[in-house]
């Protein structure tokens, strides 16, 4: 086996080193020679207006670099591996102990084994440095020429390549600018797909609760219906009562006219009766006087004692007669006295009903009233639930991620509102139900009312009746008194007819008989006087009882005017309270469409947005592989003309 020199070593190292300095790869993975051949190759296209001579010289080194870099492609790979250790053995070794030594660590088997085809090789590579030691001389001429074009290119290229660093830094700054905002714009969209397909949830949630809601709606509507039917009803019986007020108003002046005209008639009775009983006491004196003549007279009428017996036994069945009329009056008059005794209990009776009738009606007013507190309470809470939402609607604009905790307290706060509906129904339906038993108990006072005034009327008429049939009574005594006064006169006469008979017969007698006769006539008169002052009396209770009678009724339609006024307003307010609650339900379905619509107008927006950022993405990444391509070009020239140089 033959062994190189030291000499050939030399050699082979130099001629290995200055092929792996022209075969160095660059920063994208390509050999520096196949970049020169494609160096050469865009130069004779790129340089067509180069002078011919030049132009034959670069393809007469283009076709031997071809043939060159064939050869050498072939044993690039073996070459390589045996350039570290021939670097690193001194001249005067042999290449036997470069391969025997341990610091090569090559071994021994396979070094024997490639020995034949590494001679080869070498030989191989001796031919090819003799052809290319041909045309070197010419290579280095152009690469003069080419080094000066270079050079000059190179400062263009410096030039160009600085500006294009700075726009590359300027373009990758906003594009990571733009992908950090893209990242961004990827991260909001996920979450407000997120945030939209719990939306979705929740909008079908909320369509849910919507058609519960209007169909809660439409049977409250549907029951608004049958309350305004059955306000319309009420409002027409309410005029149909004030109407029938309006009569019982009319009647009462009525009425009121003829207890004044018989108040005036009852005075003028009155005053008439005291004229009669005044003319009565003038008659009586009149009737003491000629008593007193007729005793003188009857003292001179002794002679006609028969004939007066006669007449004395007639008077005093007269007198018998008188006896049982005064008997008739006496019980007449305690007949009234019980009567009116009757109709003094009764009005305290009813007296009594009506303030217990009062008291239950103040009691029912002050039930009203607490409920109506009440009511302002729960309108007053409603209110402050109506401020929490629209609080809780804004911060659904700033905090879209809490608006599943938000809708949850709107449906918990609807129920609550349901709730609040419907105990409103319901003591709306006890008002409305108070307000009828109330009425209805009105009509019953109305009815008793009623029942009362006529039973005081017929009571009234009833002591009209008794007292025309006092009148006439009296009027019958007082044609008593005169048929008696024409007796007497007839008598008198009887008796100055019988005077001249009788002078001193039966004196005691006829004493006796004119002082019982007297003392009777007193009597009588005494007890007319007590029937007049009574008949008085009985008329100033009568006035009595009707002025507070009617100072009742005044009173019972003062307390039924302010009930009206108390229910009327009532009604007001339960239907301000449900047209607050429906225009309350009304704007938060309106709030709730108007954020769903603002929901999915930001949802298009963002999607518009990332189709405008995805093509923006687009034409930078365009730009960039534009602005890229002939900067990596004049890089790869750059690394080919430092190659050459």
């Amino acid at each position: 086996m033959s062994y190189l020199a030291s000499g050939e070593a030399e050699n082979f190292c130099c001629i290995i080193q200055s092929c792996d300095s022209s075969f160095v790869k660059d920063h994208f993975g390509t050999e520096s020679s196949n970049q020169l051949g494609k160096y050469l190759l865009n130069e004779s296209i790129d340089k067509s207006d180069m002078h011919p001579a030049e132009s034959e010289e670069v393809e007469s080194l283009k076709e031997n670099w071809i043939s060159n870099t064939r050869f050498m492609n072939k044993h690039w790979n073996r070459m390589k591996g045996l350039l570290p250790p021939l670097k690193e053995k001194p001249q005067n070794s042999t290449l036997e102990e470069s391969l025997s030594t341990s610091e090569t660590k090559w071994p021994w088997e396979d070094a024997m084994k490639d020995k034949v085809a590494f001679q080869e090789m070498l030989h191989e590579a001796e031919l090819a440095v003799k052809s290319a030691e041909m045309f070197l001389p010419s290579f280095k001429e152009s690469l003069v020429r080419i080094t000066k074009i270079v050079s000059k290119e190179t400062k263009d290229l410096d030039q160009s390549l600085s500006e294009s660093k700075m726009d590359i830094e300027s373009l990758r700054n906003e594009v990571i600018q733009k992908e950090k905002h893209i990242l961004d714009l990827s991260v909001q969209l996920q979450q407000e797909k997120a945030n939209v397909q719990k939306t979705y949830r929740h909008s079908e949630a909320i369509q849910t609760v919507q058609i519960h809601l209007q169909s809660q709606v439409e049977k409250k509507e549907e029951e608004n219906n049958q309350l305004r039917a059955k306000f319309q009803t009420m409002e027409k019986n309410i005029a149909e009562w004030k109407r029938q007020v309006g009569e019982y108003k009319q009647n009462i002046l009525a009425e009121k006219k003829r207890k004044v005209e018989r108040r005036n008639a009852l005075k003028r009775a009155v005053v008439v009766q005291k004229q009669r009983a005044e003319n009565m006491k003038v008659v009586v004196e009149n009737l003491f006087s000629k008593i007193k003549e007729k005793e003188i007279q009857l003292s001179e009428a002794f002679s006609a004692s028969n004939i007066w017996k006669s007449h004395h036994e007639i008077i005093i069945e007269e007198k018998v007669k008188l006896e049982v009329q005064v008997e008739t009056l006496k019980k007449q008059t305690t007949d009234l006295v019980m009567d009116l005794s009757r109709i003094e209990e009764d009005e305290r009776k009813s007296v009594n009903k009506i303030i217990q009738k009062i008291n239950f009606v103040a009691s029912e007013n002050k039930k009203i009233s607490t409920e109506n507190s009440r009511l302002k309470a729960s309108l007053a809470d409603l209110e402050a639930n109506f401020i929490t939402e629209e609080a809780e609607l804004e911060n659904l604009h700033k905090q879209v991620h809490q608006q599943e905790e938000l809708v949850e307290q709107y449906k918990i706060e609807v129920a609550k509102l349901e709730v609040k509906a419907e105990e409103m129904r319901t003591r709306y339906e006890k008002i409305m139900h108070d307000s009828r038993t109330i009425t209805e108990g009105r009509d019953l006072e109305r009815d008793a009312m009623k029942s009362q005034t006529e039973a005081h009327q017929k009571e009234v008429e009833y002591a009209r009746g008794l007292q025309k049939a006092a009148e006439e009574k009296l009027q019958k005594d007082q044609e008593s008194l005169l048929s008696c006064q024409k007796s007497c006169v007839e008598k008198s006469k009887a008796i100055r007819e019988l005077q001249a008979q009788i002078n001193h017969s039966d004196e005691f007698l006829k004493q006796l008989s004119l002082e019982e006769e007297n003392y009777n006539i007193q009597l009588k008169y005494e007890e007319v006087k007590r029937k007049l002052e009574e008949i008085e009396l009985q008329n100033k209770e009568l006035e009595n009882q009707l002025v507070n009678q009617e100072d009742s009724l005044q009173k019972t339609e003062l307390q039924f005017k302010q009930k009206l006024t108390e229910y009327d307003a009532l009604a007001r307010q339960l239907e301000a309270a449900l047209e607050d609650g429906r225009k309350q339900l009304t704007e938060e379905l309106g709030k709730i469409n108007s954020k769903e619509q603002s929901f999915q107008l930001k949802i298009l927006d963002l999607e518009n947005e990332l189709r405008e950022k995805k093509k923006e993405k687009k034409e930078l990444s365009k730009r960039l592989e534009n602005v890229s391509r002939p900067f990596f070009f004049n890089i790869k020239t750059l690394d080919v003309c430092t190659v050459i140089a």
